[in-house]
């Protein structure tokens, strides 16, 4: 656990560490101009009121026709045309406009040239029309006819929602499908299949739900043929269900087969103010359902995820706590619609669902949403998705995973979901032409690979390496300061050990003048003449390290033996030593200056001078683990009776004051950890010397 704090410490306080904390957060700040895609607007169309105008490629040959939907005086027309505007055909029929932004393309034939579907209306009746522009002009559907229809205050109180072409009859063709569902009157309210080929009509039992897009298709049913997946919602606007089977008070779990019969049962769930929305989900050859329920009208908004396979078995439910006020929805993640998206209006959160209702991960988006429409022409393209934000007013693309992002694009559009389509004009490997339609705007919108975005790894590397060098300056400079003031308190306690050094000098020199004064006054020339080439030798010693604050244990030695020679001839028989030093000792390690010869001194001057009889000093030197011991004794009057006579103020003297002073020093510039203690010795009662030891480790 130390190492591991002491590790995670370490790299706390390394540059390069700190330097990609802080590139990883700036690169969540770095601005749209390095988005991994470009959106720009190349052109905007203001269209004709009820103009909806289409990009289709109807022979398949990589290029897209210009549809436009025109309202003339007279009739609607379809107008064909090329990517250059020159004029193809226009196929002109009777009656009005049905939604004219729910056209339908498709190839019910399978030769490979895509049809164009319309709706139009005559009076209470509705009409679908037909039309192949390849490989010659056709006329496939003239006006034919669906249903009637009711007012509702003297408007249409109906809508069309298209499902595609899908065989559901069995002959190998495809029928157009299609449900039209009426808001506050009861019919109609079916689903209806075109049988092109034969020119036949087929729908489904009249029932009272209230359809809702999307209305899919699933591969699955009998004989191959379709099974259609309506997603409905409880909108309560009919009150008179007594000849309805099935009513829009409910929402309902229901399925459409061959022959647009009815699977299975139809399944109620709570309302009114609840929504199904259901999608078809095809995984390893296997189809199913996937169905989701919410109640927005009750006090809780959770979602309900249901699968259920195409015979109408339950097979998996998964409940989702959804943020109040918040109304979710699920869209095709992959072109094969093996797996979903869950996305929630307002929030700035998608979730991957896979086809067993589990969420593989959750991807956060650029700014909170309110729709999301899939670009189903450019599946083969990372972008999938044109999400407009909040104010439905700007929008921004984004990969299928929803990982990375374009630059937002305000287009003051409204993009509500009636109004809204989009349609492949072209797509090269790094650059899609798209068209957007909203209301009455049109707009060509360029979307590709943001040459800037690869910068945005370079820029991070700048910012990583001048944030680390920064950082290393930063700290190099902080240790050159700190390497400044050690040398300047290094210079200063220099100063201090040589000022010690200067006050220890003289006090030497004292003692020994007296010693060789006290000779000379006994007459004792010869005897003086050998003190005073004793003294030469030890004040040579002293001046050749005059300007040292420290030396080694020989040198030291040698000086304490050539003082105590001085001092025995001083105090003659009344004084003797010895001096000890384990084999072990590595002799030129370094000590500070005069340590052992001021405590013999002091012991000499303060422990023995006082003693009528023999004066014994004993020093020992020796080693005992990675610890060195200095012990010198003395068998003196002891430091309380050298107080008592006076001969040291404090303490044993300003001798030792200078070498504690020098030994704390030392300590502090050599980094050592020299101790000393003072231990009086006794005999019974009887002072009997002093024991000094000094220590330190290695």
């Amino acid at each position: 656990m130390g190492l591991n704090m002491l590790w995670l410490r370490k790299m706390a306080y390394n540059p390069f560490v700190i330097a990609m904390i802080i590139t990883g957060f700036t690169a969540f700040f770095l601005p749209q101009f390095f988005d991994r895609y470009q959106i720009s607007l190349l052109d905007r169309e203001v269209l004709e009121k009820d103009k909806t105008i289409y990009y289709k490629d109807l022979d398949q040959d990589g290029t897209p026709e210009m549809i436009r939907m025109i309202q003339f005086q007279s009739a609607p027309a379809v107008e064909f045309r090329n990517l250059q505007n020159r004029h193809i055909y226009t196929w002109n029929f009777k009656n009005e406009w049905i939604e004219p932004n729910k056209a339908v393309f498709g190839d019910y034939n399978r030769d490979g040239f895509q049809e164009i579907y319309v709706f139009t209306q005559s009076g209470d009746s509705v009409f679908v029309n037909g039309f192949q522009l390849y490989p010659v002009p056709t006329i496939i559907l003239d006006n034919f006819f669906i249903t009637c229809v009711a007012k509702h205050n003297n408007k249409n109180d109906f809508s069309i929602i298209p499902a595609g072409l899908a065989d559901v009859s069995g002959d190998d063709y495809h029928e157009l499908i299609f449900a039209i569902t009426a808001h506050f009157v009861l019919q109609p309210r079916q689903l209806f299949a075109v049988d092109i080929h034969n020119h036949q009509l087929i729908h489904s039992p009249p029932t009272g739900i209230h359809f809702n897009p999307p209305l899919s298709i699933l591969n699955g049913g009998e004989d191959g043929t379709g099974i259609i997946v309506a997603s409905n919602s409880a909108t309560n606007n009919i009150k008179d269900i007594k000849y309805q089977p099935y009513h829009d008070g409910h929402s309902w779990i229901l399925l459409f087969g061959k022959g647009l019969e009815l699977t299975w049962d139809p399944i109620a769930l709570p309302g009114p103010g609840s929504f199904v929305q259901k999608w078809p989900v095809n995984h390893q050859g296997n189809s199913y359902i996937l169905c989701l329920y919410q109640n927005v009208s009750s006090d809780t908004t959770d979602c309900i995820f249901y699968t259920y396979d195409a015979r109408g078995n339950l097979l998996k439910s998964v409940t989702w706590q959804n943020q109040p006020g918040r109304k979710t929805s699920i869209i095709p993640a992959e072109p094969g619609m093996s797996s979903y998206l869950m996305v929630s209006g307002g929030s700035d959160e998608v979730h991957h669902i896979d086809h067993e209702l589990n969420i593989e991960y959750a991807a956060r988006l650029k700014a909170p949403f309110r729709q999301v429409l899939a670009i189903d022409a450019a599946y083969e393209w990372p972008i999938k998705f044109l999400l407009s934000h909040d104010n439905f007013q700007e929008v921004y693309v984004a990969d299928h995973q929803f990982r990375h992002f374009s630059n937002t694009l305000v287009l003051n559009a409204d993009f509500s979901r009636n109004t809204l389509h989009c349609d492949l004009i072209s797509h090269q490997p790094n650059t899609t032409i798209l068209s957007l339609q909203a209301g009455n705007s049109l707009y060509l919108l360029k979307i590709g690979r943001n040459p800037w975005y690869d910068f945005k790894y370079i820029l991070l590397l700048a910012i990583f390496l001048a944030v680390a060098a920064l950082i290393f300056t930063g700290k190099k400079m902080q240790s050159l300061q700190d390497a400044r003031k050690r040398h300047l308190e290094e210079r200063i306690n220099r100063l201090q050990m040589n000022a010690a050094a200067s006050q220890l000098d003289p006090h030497f020199t004292f003692n020994a003048i007296n010693s060789i004064g006290t000779v000379i006054l006994e007459s004792k020339n010869e005897e003086a003449y050998s003190h005073l080439l004793k003294f030469s030798k030890l004040m040579r010693i002293s001046l050749e390290n005059a300007d040292k604050i420290s030396y080694s244990l020989a040198e030291e030695l040698q000086f304490v033996r050539h003082y105590l020679e001085l001092e025995k001839i001083r105090y003659k028989d009344r004084l003797d030593y010895t001096i000890e030093v384990d084999y072990a000792i590595d002799q030129s390690i370094s000590v500070p200056k005069m340590i052992i010869q001021i405590h013999a001194e002091n012991a000499i001057k303060h422990g023995l001078r006082p003693k009528r009889d023999q004066g014994y000093l004993s020093i020992r030197i020796f080693k005992k683990g990675r610890k060195i011991s200095i012990i010198v004794e003395d068998n003196g009057v002891g430091r309380k009776a050298a107080s008592d006579l006076n001969h040291s103020k404090i303490g044993f003297g300003k001798g030792l004051k200078i070498t504690e002073e020098m030994i704390h020093l030392f300590n502090k510039i050599y980094g050592r950890d020299i101790t000393r203690t003072f231990e009086d010795l006794f005999v019974g009662e009887n002072a009997s010397g002093t024991r000094i030891c000094i220590q330190w480790s290695l």
